[in-house]
Protein backbone atom coordinates (compact mmCIF):
# COMPACT_ATOMS: atom_id res chain seq x y z
CA UNK A 1 0.00 0.00 0.00
CA UNK A 2 0.90 3.72 -0.75
CA UNK A 3 0.30 6.65 0.90
CA UNK A 4 -1.31 9.61 -1.79
CA UNK A 5 -1.56 13.11 -1.51
CA UNK A 6 -4.50 13.79 -3.81
CA UNK A 7 -4.99 17.25 -3.31
CA UNK A 8 -2.81 20.42 -1.70
CA UNK A 9 -4.25 24.34 -1.21
CA UNK A 10 -2.35 26.89 0.41
CA UNK A 11 -3.11 30.33 1.29
CA UNK A 12 -0.50 33.24 2.12
CA UNK A 13 1.83 30.23 2.54
CA UNK A 14 5.44 31.49 1.21
CA UNK A 15 5.10 33.18 -2.51
CA UNK A 16 1.81 31.82 -2.83
CA UNK A 17 -1.53 33.90 -2.00
CA UNK A 18 -2.98 30.79 -2.86
CA UNK A 19 -3.12 27.53 -4.25
CA UNK A 20 -5.17 24.85 -5.18
CA UNK A 21 -3.88 22.03 -6.75
CA UNK A 22 -5.34 18.19 -7.49
CA UNK A 23 -2.80 15.06 -7.85
CA UNK A 24 -3.82 12.13 -10.11
CA UNK A 25 -3.79 9.19 -7.78
CA UNK A 26 -3.35 7.40 -10.44
CA UNK A 27 0.01 8.21 -11.54
CA UNK A 28 3.32 7.83 -9.31
CA UNK A 29 4.81 10.54 -10.53
CA UNK A 30 4.62 14.63 -9.88
CA UNK A 31 7.39 16.80 -11.72
CA UNK A 32 6.85 20.50 -10.74
CA UNK A 33 9.40 22.28 -12.74
CA UNK A 34 10.62 25.52 -13.99
CA UNK A 35 13.44 28.71 -13.48
CA UNK A 36 15.19 28.74 -10.11
CA UNK A 37 13.31 30.67 -7.24
CA UNK A 38 10.19 30.14 -9.05
CA UNK A 39 8.24 28.40 -5.97
CA UNK A 40 8.64 24.59 -6.59
CA UNK A 41 10.74 24.26 -3.22
CA UNK A 42 7.73 26.22 -1.49
CA UNK A 43 5.28 23.37 -2.76
CA UNK A 44 7.24 20.60 -1.26
CA UNK A 45 7.95 22.30 2.04
CA UNK A 46 4.45 22.89 2.53
CA UNK A 47 3.59 19.07 2.23
CA UNK A 48 6.42 18.71 4.73
CA UNK A 49 4.40 21.33 7.30
CA UNK A 50 1.40 18.93 6.86
CA UNK A 51 3.97 16.10 7.63
CA UNK A 52 5.72 17.65 10.45
CA UNK A 53 3.80 20.63 11.37
CA UNK A 54 6.97 22.91 10.81
CA UNK A 55 9.52 23.40 7.56
CA UNK A 56 11.42 20.56 7.06
CA UNK A 57 14.12 23.66 6.04
CA UNK A 58 14.52 24.26 10.07
CA UNK A 59 12.76 28.04 9.08
CA UNK A 60 11.41 29.68 12.09
CA UNK A 61 6.98 29.32 11.60
CA UNK A 62 6.78 32.99 11.40
CA UNK A 63 9.16 33.01 8.24
CA UNK A 64 6.41 30.67 6.26
CA UNK A 65 3.87 32.88 6.28
CA UNK A 66 3.42 35.13 3.14
CA UNK A 67 4.96 38.69 3.30
CA UNK A 68 1.63 41.50 4.29
CA UNK A 69 -0.14 38.65 5.88
CA UNK A 70 -0.70 37.62 9.75
CA UNK A 71 -1.43 33.96 8.93
CA UNK A 72 -1.20 31.12 6.94
CA UNK A 73 -3.03 27.59 5.86
CA UNK A 74 -2.10 24.58 4.15
CA UNK A 75 -4.91 21.79 4.01
CA UNK A 76 -4.50 18.67 2.37
CA UNK A 77 -6.34 15.54 1.56
CA UNK A 78 -4.27 12.19 1.84
CA UNK A 79 -5.40 8.95 0.94
CA UNK A 80 -4.07 6.22 3.51
CA UNK A 81 -5.39 3.11 2.45
CA UNK A 82 -7.87 0.82 2.64
CA UNK A 83 -10.29 3.63 1.41
CA UNK A 84 -9.47 5.96 3.93
CA UNK A 85 -8.96 9.64 2.91
CA UNK A 86 -8.03 12.20 5.91
CA UNK A 87 -8.51 15.63 5.68
CA UNK A 88 -4.66 17.45 6.87
CA UNK A 89 -4.51 21.16 7.74
CA UNK A 90 -2.16 23.02 9.35
CA UNK A 91 -2.35 26.89 9.98
CA UNK A 92 -0.36 29.07 11.68
CA UNK A 93 -0.53 32.78 13.01
CA UNK A 94 2.43 35.49 13.70
CA UNK A 95 -0.26 38.25 15.21
CA UNK A 96 -1.65 39.42 17.55
CA UNK A 97 0.33 36.49 19.21
CA UNK A 98 1.76 33.39 17.63
CA UNK A 99 0.32 30.22 16.89
CA UNK A 100 -0.15 27.07 15.68
CA UNK A 101 -3.36 24.61 15.24
CA UNK A 102 -3.73 21.22 13.78
CA UNK A 103 -6.73 19.37 12.44
CA UNK A 104 -7.17 16.04 11.25
CA UNK A 105 -10.78 15.76 9.73
CA UNK A 106 -11.27 19.35 10.87
CA UNK A 107 -11.22 18.09 14.50
CA UNK A 108 -8.48 20.10 16.41
CA UNK A 109 -5.68 17.95 17.16
CA UNK A 110 -2.49 18.44 19.32
CA UNK A 111 0.92 18.51 17.01
CA UNK A 112 2.22 15.30 18.64
CA UNK A 113 -0.95 13.60 16.79
CA UNK A 114 -0.99 15.75 14.18
CA UNK A 115 3.04 14.22 13.16
CA UNK A 116 3.12 11.49 11.37
CA UNK A 117 -0.51 11.50 9.45
CA UNK A 118 1.27 11.92 6.09
CA UNK A 119 4.71 9.79 6.50
CA UNK A 120 6.98 11.67 4.01
CA UNK A 121 10.73 11.03 3.14
CA UNK A 122 12.53 14.16 1.71
CA UNK A 123 15.83 14.49 -0.16
CA UNK A 124 17.08 18.56 -0.05
CA UNK A 125 20.31 19.49 -1.90
CA UNK A 126 21.66 20.37 1.68
CA UNK A 127 21.29 16.79 2.61
CA UNK A 128 24.52 16.38 0.21
CA UNK A 129 26.35 17.24 3.33
CA UNK A 130 24.86 15.21 5.44
CA UNK A 131 27.76 12.51 6.21
CA UNK A 132 30.67 16.38 6.74
CA UNK A 133 27.57 18.58 8.24
CA UNK A 134 27.11 19.65 11.82
CA UNK A 135 26.20 16.72 14.17
CA UNK A 136 22.61 18.49 14.49
CA UNK A 137 21.89 17.73 10.75
CA UNK A 138 22.40 14.11 11.45
CA UNK A 139 20.32 14.28 14.55
CA UNK A 140 17.39 15.61 12.62
CA UNK A 141 17.68 12.88 10.09
CA UNK A 142 16.37 10.61 13.06
CA UNK A 143 13.83 13.12 14.96
CA UNK A 144 12.25 13.17 11.75
CA UNK A 145 11.98 8.86 10.93
CA UNK A 146 10.89 8.13 14.68
CA UNK A 147 8.44 10.87 15.31
CA UNK A 148 6.54 10.01 12.48
CA UNK A 149 5.78 6.57 14.03
CA UNK A 150 6.15 7.60 17.62
CA UNK A 151 3.64 10.45 19.28
CA UNK A 152 5.29 8.78 22.39
CA UNK A 153 9.15 9.74 21.20
CA UNK A 154 7.68 13.20 20.16
CA UNK A 155 6.64 14.03 23.54
CA UNK A 156 9.98 12.39 25.11
CA UNK A 157 12.49 14.67 22.77
CA UNK A 158 10.19 17.71 23.34
CA UNK A 159 10.15 17.25 27.29
CA UNK A 160 14.00 16.77 26.64
CA UNK A 161 14.37 19.87 25.15
CA UNK A 162 12.70 21.63 27.95
CA UNK A 163 14.47 20.16 30.77
CA UNK A 164 17.41 20.79 28.48
CA UNK A 165 16.69 24.49 28.87
CA UNK A 166 16.09 24.33 32.49
CA UNK A 167 18.61 22.51 33.34
CA UNK A 168 21.28 25.01 31.36
CA UNK A 169 19.63 27.80 32.92
CA UNK A 170 20.33 26.79 36.82
CA UNK A 171 23.78 26.31 35.33
CA UNK A 172 24.05 29.76 34.71
CA UNK A 173 22.60 30.79 38.07
CA UNK A 174 24.85 28.66 39.95
CA UNK A 175 28.04 29.83 38.10
CA UNK A 176 26.53 33.62 39.28
CA UNK A 177 26.64 31.90 42.80
CA UNK A 178 22.45 32.67 42.74
CA UNK A 179 21.71 29.24 43.56
CA UNK A 180 23.56 26.15 45.02
CA UNK A 181 25.22 23.41 42.88
CA UNK A 182 23.36 20.69 45.44
CA UNK A 183 20.07 22.03 43.58
CA UNK A 184 20.78 19.78 40.07
CA UNK A 185 20.27 16.62 41.59
CA UNK A 186 16.65 16.98 41.43
CA UNK A 187 16.83 18.40 37.84
CA UNK A 188 19.25 15.77 36.82
CA UNK A 189 17.27 12.70 37.63
CA UNK A 190 14.30 14.02 35.74
CA UNK A 191 16.50 14.97 32.34
CA UNK A 192 18.26 11.91 32.38
CA UNK A 193 15.07 9.99 32.10
CA UNK A 194 14.00 11.57 29.19
CA UNK A 195 17.57 12.03 27.65
CA UNK A 196 17.35 7.58 28.44
CA UNK A 197 14.23 7.56 26.30
CA UNK A 198 15.32 9.59 23.17
CA UNK A 199 19.26 8.21 23.19
CA UNK A 200 16.98 4.27 23.53
CA UNK A 201 15.13 5.16 20.55
CA UNK A 202 17.45 6.10 18.61
CA UNK A 203 19.32 3.08 19.16
CA UNK A 204 16.84 1.17 18.22
CA UNK A 205 16.55 2.86 14.70
CA UNK A 206 20.06 2.92 13.75
CA UNK A 207 20.17 -0.99 14.66
CA UNK A 208 17.40 -1.57 12.52
CA UNK A 209 18.28 0.51 9.45
CA UNK A 210 21.29 -0.99 9.71
CA UNK A 211 19.77 -4.74 8.77
CA UNK A 212 19.35 -2.77 5.33
CA UNK A 213 22.04 -1.06 4.54
CA UNK A 214 24.44 -2.88 2.96
CA UNK A 215 21.89 -4.50 0.39
CA UNK A 216 20.51 -1.06 0.13
CA UNK A 217 23.99 0.55 -0.76
CA UNK A 218 24.77 -2.76 -3.12
CA UNK A 219 21.07 -1.80 -4.95
CA UNK A 220 23.33 1.23 -6.33
CA UNK A 221 26.32 -0.45 -7.41
CA UNK A 222 28.67 0.12 -4.48
CA UNK A 223 29.91 -2.91 -2.74
CA UNK A 224 30.21 -2.66 0.54
CA UNK A 225 29.74 -5.65 2.90
CA UNK A 226 31.20 -4.16 6.03
CA UNK A 227 29.64 -1.07 5.92
CA UNK A 228 28.30 0.11 9.40
CA UNK A 229 25.86 2.86 11.03
CA UNK A 230 27.37 3.78 14.23
CA UNK A 231 25.67 5.58 17.14
CA UNK A 232 28.29 7.78 19.15
CA UNK A 233 27.48 9.03 22.86
CA UNK A 234 28.98 9.12 25.86
CA UNK A 235 28.72 5.90 27.74
CA UNK A 236 27.68 2.34 26.79
CA UNK A 237 24.68 1.28 28.18
CA UNK A 238 21.99 -0.11 26.30
CA UNK A 239 18.72 -1.36 28.38
CA UNK A 240 16.28 2.51 29.37
CA UNK A 241 16.91 2.25 33.45
CA UNK A 242 20.72 1.40 32.71
CA UNK A 243 20.75 4.59 30.29
CA UNK A 244 18.96 6.86 32.57
CA UNK A 245 21.19 5.46 35.82
CA UNK A 246 24.14 6.28 33.31
CA UNK A 247 23.26 9.56 32.61
CA UNK A 248 22.87 10.42 36.27
CA UNK A 249 26.71 9.39 36.50
CA UNK A 250 27.76 11.13 34.09
CA UNK A 251 26.22 14.45 34.77
CA UNK A 252 27.41 14.49 38.00
CA UNK A 253 31.02 13.52 36.64
CA UNK A 254 30.56 16.52 34.72
CA UNK A 255 29.26 18.87 36.97
CA UNK A 256 31.79 21.26 37.83
CA UNK A 257 32.93 21.38 34.08
CA UNK A 258 29.24 22.24 33.66
CA UNK A 259 28.88 24.69 35.91
CA UNK A 260 32.26 26.38 34.26
CA UNK A 261 30.72 26.60 30.72
CA UNK A 262 27.34 27.05 31.70
CA UNK A 263 25.94 24.45 29.72
CA UNK A 264 25.16 20.36 29.59
CA UNK A 265 28.09 18.45 27.83
CA UNK A 266 26.11 14.81 28.31
CA UNK A 267 22.63 14.17 26.36
CA UNK A 268 21.09 13.31 23.12
CA UNK A 269 22.04 16.79 21.97
CA UNK A 270 25.70 15.93 22.06
CA UNK A 271 25.53 12.62 20.05
CA UNK A 272 26.31 12.13 16.75
CA UNK A 273 26.48 8.82 14.11
CA UNK A 274 28.31 7.88 11.21
CA UNK A 275 28.61 5.85 8.67
CA UNK A 276 31.69 3.88 7.93
CA UNK A 277 32.99 0.97 5.84
CA UNK A 278 36.18 -1.15 6.38
CA UNK A 279 36.50 1.00 9.41
CA UNK A 280 36.93 3.92 7.90
CA UNK A 281 34.36 7.32 8.31
CA UNK A 282 32.76 6.97 5.07
CA UNK A 283 33.93 11.43 4.52
CA UNK A 284 37.31 10.10 5.11
CA UNK A 285 37.30 8.20 1.85
CA UNK A 286 34.00 8.06 -0.33
CA UNK A 287 34.00 9.82 -3.55
CA UNK A 288 31.27 11.93 -4.93
CA UNK A 289 29.68 9.05 -6.65
CA UNK A 290 30.02 7.52 -3.40
CA UNK A 291 28.45 10.08 -1.51
CA UNK A 292 25.58 10.32 -3.48
CA UNK A 293 24.46 6.31 -3.57
CA UNK A 294 24.85 6.72 0.35
CA UNK A 295 22.81 9.61 0.46
CA UNK A 296 19.81 7.59 -2.27
CA UNK A 297 19.88 4.14 0.25
CA UNK A 298 19.52 5.96 3.17
CA UNK A 299 16.08 7.12 1.36
CA UNK A 300 15.64 3.61 0.51
CA UNK A 301 16.22 2.78 4.23
CA UNK A 302 13.85 5.37 5.26
CA UNK A 303 10.97 4.36 2.99
CA UNK A 304 11.37 0.49 4.01
CA UNK A 305 11.57 2.11 8.13
CA UNK A 306 8.23 3.65 7.28
CA UNK A 307 6.39 0.85 5.27
CA UNK A 308 7.09 -1.46 8.29
CA UNK A 309 5.99 1.43 11.47
CA UNK A 310 2.90 2.62 9.29
CA UNK A 311 1.60 -0.29 7.25
CA UNK A 312 2.44 1.55 3.88
CA UNK A 313 5.11 3.21 1.93
CA UNK A 314 5.29 7.00 2.43
CA UNK A 315 4.86 10.50 0.43
CA UNK A 316 8.75 10.89 -1.43
CA UNK A 317 9.93 14.09 -1.89
CA UNK A 318 12.77 15.14 -4.20
CA UNK A 319 13.90 18.93 -4.31
CA UNK A 320 15.92 19.27 -7.41
CA UNK A 321 17.53 15.80 -7.15
CA UNK A 322 18.02 14.83 -10.77
CA UNK A 323 20.76 17.69 -11.14
CA UNK A 324 22.66 16.20 -9.15
CA UNK A 325 22.94 12.19 -9.95
CA UNK A 326 23.96 10.30 -12.89
CA UNK A 327 21.59 8.46 -15.49
CA UNK A 328 22.62 5.25 -13.63
CA UNK A 329 21.88 6.43 -10.15
CA UNK A 330 18.47 8.12 -11.68
CA UNK A 331 17.73 5.06 -12.73
CA UNK A 332 18.14 3.14 -9.19
CA UNK A 333 16.19 5.94 -7.46
CA UNK A 334 13.58 5.29 -9.48
CA UNK A 335 13.17 1.91 -9.98
CA UNK A 336 12.97 1.54 -6.37
CA UNK A 337 10.68 3.82 -5.56
CA UNK A 338 8.08 2.54 -8.48
CA UNK A 339 4.88 2.24 -7.28
CA UNK A 340 4.98 5.15 -5.08
CA UNK A 341 3.61 8.74 -5.01
CA UNK A 342 7.03 11.00 -5.92
CA UNK A 343 6.96 14.79 -6.20
CA UNK A 344 9.52 16.16 -7.24
CA UNK A 345 11.29 19.66 -8.56
CA UNK A 346 13.43 20.22 -11.34
CA UNK A 347 14.42 23.15 -14.10
CA UNK A 348 13.23 20.53 -16.54
CA UNK A 349 11.05 18.16 -17.24
CA UNK A 350 13.58 14.89 -17.02
CA UNK A 351 13.06 12.76 -20.15
CA UNK A 352 12.94 9.38 -18.62
CA UNK A 353 9.93 10.35 -16.44
CA UNK A 354 7.13 9.18 -19.34
CA UNK A 355 3.63 9.51 -18.06
CA UNK A 356 4.46 11.64 -14.91
CA UNK A 357 2.22 14.76 -13.94
CA UNK A 358 3.20 17.86 -15.17
CA UNK A 359 3.46 21.33 -13.35
CA UNK A 360 4.92 24.40 -14.32
CA UNK A 361 5.72 26.79 -11.59
CA UNK A 362 6.64 30.27 -12.33
CA UNK A 363 6.43 33.12 -9.81
CA UNK A 364 3.41 32.01 -7.47
CA UNK A 365 1.63 30.24 -10.41
CA UNK A 366 1.62 26.34 -10.72
CA UNK A 367 -0.74 25.30 -13.66
CA UNK A 368 -0.97 21.62 -15.10
CA UNK A 369 0.75 20.81 -19.00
Amino acid sequence: MSVRLLSLSLEHFRSYPSLDIRLDAARDVHVFYGPNAAGKTNVLEAIGVLAYTKSFQGSDDAHLIRWGSDFCRIRGIAHLGDDEDVTLECALQSTPRRRKACFRNDVSVPVSTMVGSLPIVQFLPQDLDLFRGAPQVRRAFLDRLLCQVSPEYFRSLLQFQKLLKQRNTLLRRVNADEAQPEELAVWDAQYAAQAARVTHARLGLMEELQEDLVDALASLGEQMPDATLAYRRHGIAQGLDALSEETVHLLQERRQRDILLQATSIGPHREDWQLSASERPFPSFASRGQNRAALLSLIFLQVSFLDRHKGGNPVVLLDDVFSELDDAHQSALLARLSGMQVLLTSTHVPAQLHGAQVWRVDQGNVRQE
